[in-house]
């Protein structure tokens, strides 16, 4: 799983490929309610929700500006970071074992 986080006060954004839910995922919460267990936002939580990066970023365009939060701008660098890690996780998910990849996707589901 990939993480990278992106600070736009008063939020924080995380996003990143998680190979076992073979997704992009994305997590947005509030600074001052950081504490809480719930983000604001949170999508690519199923399994293959955004397999695909360019309609993950438009899903999370989406839910950002349904939720209020607008001018927040993906760098291209981060872009072609999530593409790259999707493309070495999956490389690295494949290689585990049947059983060990069941596992996952049930520990996550």
């Amino acid at each position: 799983m990939s993480r990278n986080t992106i600070k736009y006060p008063p939020y924080e954004i995380t996003l990143g490929w998680d190979a076992a839910l073979e997704t992009f995922f994305a997590t947005v919460i509030a600074l001052e309610n950081a504490d809480e267990d719930e983000p604001l936002i949170w999508i690519g939580a199923m399994l293959a929700e955004y397999p695909e990066l360019a309609t993950f970023l438009d899903a999370l365009k989406k839910e950002l500006t349904m939720a209020g939060i607008s001018g927040v701008d993906i760098p291209p660098s981060l872009i072609e970071k999530l593409a790259a890690d999707r493309d070495r996780e999956e490389r690295t998910f494949a290689e585990k074992s049947p059983e060990i990849k069941r596992l996952v996707v049930m520990k996550k589901s």
